[in-house]
């Protein structure tokens, strides 16, 4: 580093220097998730598809997810893609750009070298690539996404016997999580130790559902039945002052 005064004679006698350096180091606990999708349909939405919607790929990554870094995986054979890439995180929105890259699989004899992912730092659910104009059409058939998300970790004591159920979906449960310092004192220590589990075939509970679907349709009606309150309110008020009226207009 050098310092340069405009005016040298008016510059001051430098006895000494300090340097401050700010260094950010993280640990990474829990490796990121793979994750393999096939190219899904467009989900519908109120934005009508665009003309690049006609050649992109989508990819739906059933919920919004971090994203660390994504790749394109081929079939076999030589495959070379540049494409963009865009996401979102609801259907009504409009698709934003994620970054650019030329994804690649090549085939000479028995070596087959790929190209590095894309790295990300996003969160998104849905994601489409978008092939250059000059290069040809990607096949949805033998093309998949590759994402890497640094997904959160639930960490339970394991009670009692196995399986055990994950209730989710509740808007109105009471918070029961514990510190991760209360469940586990010697968090580092232990980690090593720790058992993974796995997640089974998602089953809805029908009644919550339909208390679900029920609350919904009276929200839906309740707006209307303020409006027929109101207007009940109004008519009443109209044929109260009529009477009025007509109580004190002198007879005929």
């Amino acid at each position: 580093m050098r310092l340069v005064w405009a005016d040298a004679a008016a510059a001051p006698t430098v006895a000494g220097a300090k340097v401050i350096a700010s260094t950010q180091n993280s640990v990474t606990l829990d490796p990121a998730t793979e994750l393999v999708l096939a190219s899904s349909p467009v989900p519908a939405g109120k934005i009508a598809p665009d003309e690049a919607a006609q050649r992109a790929l989508h990819f739906d990554l059933g919920g919004a997810l971090p994203l660390a870094q994504v790749d394109l995986r081929f079939g076999p054979g030589t495959h070379v893609a540049p494409v963009r890439l865009q996401g979102r995180t609801h259907v009504e929105e409009a698709w934003r750009e994620l970054g650019g890259a030329v994804f690649y699989r090549l085939e000479r004899g028995t070596e087959i070298s790929r190209s590095p992912p894309l790295m990300l730092h996003t969160t998104v659910r849905y994601v489409r690539v978008l092939p250059d104009p000059r290069a040809a059409a990607l096949d949805a058939n033998s093309t998949q996404l590759v994402a890497q998300a640094p997904l959160a970790s639930l960490i339970f004591a394991t009670e009692g016997s196995a399986p055990y159920a994950l209730w989710a979906g509740a808007e109105k449960a009471a918070p029961s999580a514990v510190p991760l310092a209360t469940l586990v004192p010697v968090l580092e220590d232990e980690r090593p130790r720790l058992g993974r589990a796995t997640l089974g075939e998602w089953n809805e509970v029908t009644a919550v559902a339909r208390a679900a679907a029920q609350q919904q349709q009276r929200a839906a009606l309740r707006p209307w039945l303020l409006w027929a309150v109101l207007l009940a309110g109004v008519a009443g008020l109209g044929l109260m002052a009529w009477r009025l009226a007509r109580a004190r207009s002198p007879a005929t």
